[in-house]
């Protein structure tokens, strides 16, 4: 129907269309980047292509082509509308010269012991030049700005709130997957389907994926597929935060149980349960903007400096041998938000996991400076 309208407002007025194919990340809201493809391909309307990128540097974007490349390589983007994508240098050669590469931090593990990834997001923020910081303050944008999955980007969160004042989360993210939205609906509803699956997918028990198709395949309610420690378990958890809620003194014990539920420590339960409203929080001029969004919700944000989290196989992509035209557009979304560091962060092991590497490592292999993230680095 939008397409419909704005073909028909085309016939009667001037019309200026603006749109980029690489940033088509709404397929699961029926949009469809053949919309802008067909009209840039028609012939009544004349094609402009804006050629210079002013906001990256040098190696992100030549890792913007060779992501096109190689997504093409493998089948997808099939239908791209090729254009034009450069560095504009004058303006961004002494970033480039500053950071030729693309970071690829890769954490040897990722533990509630030993919390790697967050710990090493922590340690480069420290070293963020002040300038860089002052900038980010004087232009009103973040100075970090961290995309990922969850549960990756909830545990992060956690920890930074503990070292920074200035820590956000985006408010287009705020609506997604959230455990302890969750936790409150199995308080009244312990059969919610909506309930489950999303702790199904912040979770990803063994055989979640299997109970969710034989779920939708059937017709059958989640609870009655899912293995009866992990429903006992969450629903103990449910029962705590409705405890909570209605005033009642949790234990010590009880109140660890829950924080670690949510992602969080037990200090920064009460904050987790009733947040600070936004505008009641202070910005401090002299640290960093920190803010965390989902690889969805990263598309029209910059930052001075931005992390990529949790790239490994299972993660992002979800299926090496699958990867689908939307995650290849979500990786060129999440690069192309920095504008003078890019960092790619992975894991050996994520909690009781390991994981494999993800074919995006391999993808941007000539552009990557890797370093290792273990307990020697912290030493």
């Amino acid at each position: 129907m939008d397409v419909a309208l704005i073909a028909t407002l085309a016939k009667v007025m001037p019309t200026l269309i603006v749109g980029d194919d690489d940033q088509a990340l709404y397929a699961f809201r029926n949009a469809s980047p053949e919309a802008i493809r067909d009209l840039a391909r028609a012939d009544d309307f004349e094609r402009f292509d804006l050629p210079f990128c002013t906001r990256c540097t040098e190696v992100v974007v030549a890792a913007t082509h060779t992501v096109i490349h190689r997504a093409q390589s493998a089948g997808l983007l099939e239908e791209r509308l090729d254009k034009p994508y450069e560095c504009y240098t004058p303006s961004k050669q002494e970033d480039s010269q500053r950071y030729p590469n693309i970071i690829h931090a890769h954490c040897s593990t990722h533990t509630s012991r030993a919390p790697y990834v967050s710990r090493y997001i922590e340690h480069a923020i420290r070293h963020i030049p002040v300038e860089d910081i002052q900038t980010s303050h004087a232009e009103k944008i973040p100075t970090v700005l961290i995309i990922g999955p969850n549960p990756f980007l909830s545990q992060v969160e956690s920890h930074l709130r503990e070292h920074f004042s200035n820590v956000v989360v985006s408010p287009r993210n705020l609506p997604e997957l959230d455990s302890l939205y969750a936790y409150g609906v199995l308080a009244n509803d312990p059969d919610s389907n909506l309930a489950w699956r999303i702790l199904l997918q912040l979770l990803q028990p063994p055989g979640w994926e299997a109970a969710v198709s034989q779920g939708l395949l059937r017709g059958e309610g989640l609870r009655t597929l899912l293995d009866p420690g992990f429903l006992g378990e969450h629903l103990r958890i449910a029962q705590l935060l409705l405890r909570e809620n209605d005033g009642a003194e949790l234990s010590s014990e009880e109140r660890d149980d829950l924080a670690a539920a949510l992602g969080v420590v037990q200090d920064n339960l009460d904050e987790r349960l009733h947040p600070t409203p936004p505008d009641a929080e202070e910005i401090d001029e002299s640290e960093p903007i920190i803010m965390l969004t989902s690889l969805m919700g990263s598309k029209g944000l910059q930052a001075e400096h931005v992390f990529v989290i949790g790239v490994n196989e299972g993660h992002f992509p979800r299926n090496a041998s699958a990867i689908t035209n939307e995650e290849v557009c979500q990786l060129l979304v999440a690069l192309t938000r920095t504008r003078k560091c890019c960092t790619i962060v992975s894991t050996g092991r994520f909690a009781a996991d390991w994981v494999g590497e993800s074919r995006f490592i391999e993808w941007l292999g000539p552009h990557l400076q890797t370093i290792q993230i273990d307990r020697t680095f912290f030493n």
